[in-house]
């Protein structure tokens, strides 16, 4: 398998589960994670496209991995600051205890 095939189904992959974080409701990410989701897509897709035409450029590719960093930073922010919040919590049920 030539490393074009092997870019071209993991750039499929990324298109595939970027596209489902979109759609399904069941990934609860709100506006902004929906947004980057459909830029990683997007990106994905561009790239998918340049691909089979011949147009093998690296702006597509810096695109999509700009959104996947971006969904990863804020993957990493909402986690710390759900942990923030749950500490705050405990902290102040115990208070009331």
């Amino acid at each position: 398998m030539s490393a074009f095939a092997i870019n071209l189904v993991a750039v499929v992959g990324i298109f595939i589960w970027a596209s489902w974080c979109v759609i399904y409701h069941g990934v609860k990410d709100g506006l902004v994670g929906k947004l980057l989701f459909a830029c990683v897509a997007i990106s994905a897709l561009a790239i998918i496209i340049h691909s089979l035409t011949g147009h093998y450029e690296a702006r597509p590719f810096i695109t999509m991995n700009v959104c996947i960093a971006m969904v990863g930073v804020r993957h990493v922010f909402i986690n710390l600051h759900k942990q923030y919040c749950d500490k705050l919590r405990k902290q102040n049920h115990e208070k009331h205890l």
